[in-house]
């Protein structure tokens, strides 16, 4: 089962710069463990399927603002990384906040991490590799926007960025599932 199934950039506005979805993996984690085909599964996966995961994403920009207020408020230090920001329907969404004033959200498959007992791994060793993971998407992006011919400010478009993305999404997904194998 994929825990990774859309990852979101956002700008200092909360315009979208990037949106990440494995579709065929979103759509077989959904689907096939209704009905159990795979075949069916990859053809099931509907734009409102990725619509309906931009919007729960950039719903979650509104909670990285509020977390964000709240932190600055405080007179503990502001720590980036902001952790699960909350369970959304079968989701579990995870943010960040950068001194650019980028945001990422990422969001993993709840139902999917119930149904292979993902929670039975500690919170601790989810939220560390969850760190991780965001803190690699993070490194990523700045390499995308070294690149002379990114605009800064517009959508990144770019199968390079596109495969470390999915390399990073496979790397949380394989360590998660492993730690859990070793846990049984």
């Amino acid at each position: 089962q994929i825990m990774i199934v859309a990852i979101c950039i956002a700008g200092k506005q909360n315009e979208p710069l990037y949106f990440y979805c494995d579709s065929a993996t979103t759509a077989k984690s959904e689907f096939a463990d209704i009905h159990g085909t795979e075949k069916e599964a990859l053809n099931s996966f509907s734009s409102s399927d990725y619509l309906h995961l931009q919007m729960l994403s950039h719903c979650c920009l509104d909670l990285v603002q509020e977390k964000k207020t709240r932190a600055l408020m405080s007179t503990s230090p502001f720590e980036m990384y902001m952790g699960q920001l909350l369970p959304i329907e079968d989701y579990r969404a995870y943010g960040c906040y950068c001194n650019t004033h980028i945001k990422f959200i990422v969001l993993c498959d709840s139902f999917g991490m119930k149904s292979t007992n993902v929670w039975e791994v500690s919170p601790t060793v989810i939220d560390s590799n969850m760190k991780e993971a965001i803190g690699a998407i993070q490194a990523a992006f700045v390499g995308a926007m070294q690149n002379p011919f990114q605009p800064v400010g517009c959508p990144i478009v770019s199968k390079k960025f596109d495969n470390v993305i999915h390399q990073i999404v496979q790397r949380f997904n394989s360590i998660i599932l492993s730690t859990n194998k070793r846990r049984s």
